[in-house]
């Protein structure tokens, strides 16, 4: 039958305290495969756009939730790159999420561009930005270790998985960040035929 807005409230609650234990225990479940070395991947040419698309598809609520603009700069290129779907998909979807719980207002932001032999993922936010002494560790585990505030709740381990899985497929990831002025990561993978 019908739900009552506090009905509909309480699923709602439900169904977020659910996504927030699904990627809690993802995080801790990939950590373990990437210090086991267990992570399997299937590397395969695929088009950085549909990538990019799944990365986004659980975020176009949210952003819009939030009352903050998303700009797609570069989707229109036919890229093709060497990685595997889903580990890239994960890494981006971390980098978003970072990018939603440190941004209040103003917009994040998506660039798609080669650079030397490789297609990168440029995502940049008008958050609060990262500390200096944050920056160098932000990739680690070292920052969840040492106590480091962690909006939103979650591991804190969203940045060293976005690492791992980058790296795993011969690609990177980088940051600059300005603190109040926001962060830009940029995502890069080597370069495939379509």
């Amino acid at each position: 039958g019908e739900l009552t807005a506090r009905q509909r409230e309480y699923l709602e609650d439900m169904q977020e305290i659910n996504g927030k234990n699904y990627r809690l225990i993802s995080d801790l479940l990939n950590v373990s495969r990437i210090e086991r070395g267990v992570i399997s991947l299937d590397i395969r040419s695929v088009p950085l756009k549909t990538v990019v698309e799944a990365a986004l598809a659980d975020y176009y609520d949210r952003i819009r939730t939030r009352g903050l603009s998303l700009e797609l700069e570069g989707l229109d290129q036919e890229l093709y790159v060497l990685a595997d779907r889903d580990k890239t998909v994960e890494a981006i979807s971390n980098v978003v999420n970072n990018a939603l719980k440190f941004t209040s207002s103003g917009a994040i932001r998506f660039r798609i561009f080669v650079r030397d032999e490789s297609a990168c993922v440029e995502i940049s936010d008008t958050g609060s930005g990262i500390p200096p002494e944050r920056l160098a560790k932000l990739f680690t585990r070292e920052l969840t270790l040492d106590g480091a505030p962690v909006a939103g709740g979650g591991t804190g381990l969203g940045m060293y998985i976005a690492k791992q899985f980058m790296v795993l497929q011969h690609g990177d990831i980088s940051v600059r960040s300005t603190e109040g002025e926001g962060s830009v990561f940029c995502l890069s993978l080597p370069l495939a035929q379509g």
